[in-house]
């Protein structure tokens, strides 16, 4: 599945910036919605989107949850990129029917291929023992030789790679 980057204010805002379009707790809420309805409007045939890890936007439940309202009404996932801990999110998410998941790993997050299969290993773990492992992968990471590899040897191990919507139509049967 393709996901967008959500772009949120981090927590060292305004020292780490997330850019132009991003989704500010001090913003007006009409111009977060002309930010995200940007977003949408950028590309085809996604699946949803995911937010970066250290992020503060997502705490501030009364600036996400009209991002939450959005996200929903369009029938898109959020593929959150932090921990559990957010129980607001989490509550808020539920109450309105969002599709929000949560990422174990960020494989790519150093571009040295030790790092890379190191972190593949660990996703092969929690699937094995969770049943399931939901990893990001960015674009750049797809022309590498790694990724295509380890995914060819992914049945020898008895795991197998399907797409978030997928995983989510079974998950609601």
């Amino acid at each position: 599945d393709v996901l967008l980057h959500l772009p949120m204010e981090p927590i060292d805002y305004p020292m780490n910036d997330p850019g132009p379009l991003a989704l500010l707790i001090n913003n007006p809420v009409e111009q977060n919605i002309k930010r995200f309805n940007w977003m949408l409007n950028q590309a085809e045939d996604f699946a949803g989107f995911y937010t970066s890890n250290q992020e503060r936007f997502s705490f501030a439940m009364s600036a996400m949850e009209v991002i939450l309202q959005r996200i929903t009404s369009n029938k898109l996932i959020l593929l959150y990129n932090n921990n559990q801990d957010n129980i607001m999110l989490v509550e808020k998410a539920k109450s309105i029917n969002t599709n929000l998941l949560f990422s174990d790993l960020v494989i790519d997050n150093i571009l040295s291929e030790e790092y890379i299969r190191e972190r593949l290993e660990i996703i092969e773990r929690i699937a094995l023992r969770r049943g399931y492992a939901i990893i990001v992968v960015h674009p750049f990471l797809v022309k590498q030789n790694i990724l295509p590899r380890w995914i060819e040897n992914l049945n020898d191990k008895n795991i197998i790679l399907t797409s978030i919507t997928e995983m989510m139509k079974v998950s609601n049967n």
